[in-house]
């Protein structure tokens, strides 16, 4: 999801019109760095990467709709929950599992990536160190966050959104991916303009939710948007290669900028739609030129 950040004019005048411009993209090519750099040694080491069990069906053609059926049904219950939350002015509890949340998340991916490296070096490096490097990275991460520096927040948010991603697509097969990515098309455009987060955009200050959405320049990007970004770099890079990862990445950097074109028609406006059908498609119309399995 993302919104222009309120601009408060004197007088009562209308608020200014947002203006997308191709700073706005910074945060986008950011996270595909992120990705890319954190990815490569993944992809390149060929082996398998152990990540705890995200789904619960096998990856064929029903499963992999159950598993997308899921993913989404738990989207909407902790979106309607944060909303329930809002109404009844528990901001402050929303506030700390936000908080706790991000930090949690932090941790996780940490200890996954660290112990995924050392198995791919072969080093002796052993999981109690894993384990400290792991606790000062969220730590870190959380100082970056919750600062009063914008741009470290930016910057520590799209970081834990695009870590998060690369875990994500490293642990979700292939034909569960593409369905989780087509239903996210769909529920993030209901859900914005019909559902609990276009609700809660307006309901919440953008300082409510911080760790959930950032502010760059004067716009609010959502840092799940940021998340589902890298997930389909994540899943071209590893089942296709370095040219469908560069073709998704083209298509989720142009797809953000058509929703920023679309955002100053609107008050919200859903920032997966045209990310990752863009991305998708750059993604598979590449593999499929290479003559790559799908």
């Amino acid at each position: 999801m993302t919104e222009p950040e309120p601009a408060p004019e004197p007088g009562g005048e209308q608020k200014r019109r947002f203006r997308p411009r191709l700073y706005h993209l910074y945060p986008i090519l950011f996270s595909f760095l992120v990705t890319g750099i954190m990815g490569y040694p993944i992809f390149l080491s060929r082996i398998t990467i152990t990540t705890p069990p995200v789904t619960y069906f096998p990856d064929n053609p029903i499963g992999a709709g159950l598993n997308a059926l899921v993913f989404i049904a738990t989207l909407t219950v902790s979106a309607t929950g944060m909303l329930l939350l809002v109404r009844r002015r528990k901001k402050r509890a929303l506030q700390g599992l936000v908080k706790t949340g991000l930090i949690l998340m932090s941790f996780v991916v940490a200890l996954w990536y660290g112990s995924s490296i050392v198995s791919i070096l072969n080093s002796p490096v052993s999981d109690a160190e894993i384990l400290l490097i792991s606790i000062g990275i969220a730590a870190v991460l959380a100082v970056l966050v919750y600062g009063k520096n914008k741009t470290f927040q930016a910057f520590g948010v799209t970081s834990v959104g695009a870590s998060t991603g690369l875990f994500l697509g490293a642990s979700i097969p292939l034909l569960t991916s593409l369905a989780i990515l087509a239903a996210l098309v769909v529920y993030d455009t209901v859900s914005v303009f019909r559902g609990p987060i276009g609700a809660l955009a307006r309901n919440v200050e953008v300082g409510d939710l911080t760790g959930a959405v950032f502010n760059y320049r004067d716009l609010t990007i959502g840092m799940g948007d940021i998340v589902f970004y890298s997930v389909v770099e994540t899943v071209a890079l590893l089942n296709f290669g370095i040219e469908s990862f560069l073709a998704a990445g083209a298509g989720v950097i142009i797809g953000a900028y058509l929703g920023f074109r679309a955002l100053s028609k609107y008050q919200v406006f859903p920032g997966l739609p045209f990310a990752l059908l863009l991305g998708a498609g750059g993604m598979l119309a590449v593999a499929l030129a290479q003559g790559l399995p799908i």
